[in-house]
């Protein structure tokens, strides 16, 4: 509905009266803040700035590039898997 939608959208936005930190903040900043702070530094035109100023060649680039891709996969693979395995959850129902 559009009323929910203006709540939603107060939330979002900082305009609902909720505390911008609290105890579900402090969690996922926990468990998540380094990957977010990577994805902030890789987001940036970093490779560019270091390949000039270390004076890297290209083809060097390309295999850190590549193993830096290779690597956020398998992390990522690996919390899928293991956050979606959960013996248990027939017994919630």
């Amino acid at each position: 509905s559009i009323a929910h939608a203006f709540d939603f959208y107060k939330t979002m936005f900082f305009m609902s009266g909720s505390p911008l930190w609290n105890a579900n903040t402090a969690l996922f900043v926990k468990e998540f803040g380094l990957f977010f702070l990577l994805s902030v530094i890789i987001s940036l035109p970093v490779g560019g700035f270091l390949q000039k100023a270390l004076r890297i060649p290209e083809r060097a680039m390309e295999i850190v590039r590549g193993a830096g891709l290779l690597a956020a996969a398998v992390i990522s693979i690996t919390y899928v898997v293991s956050g979606s395995y959960n013996p248990f959850i027939y017994f919630n129902f």
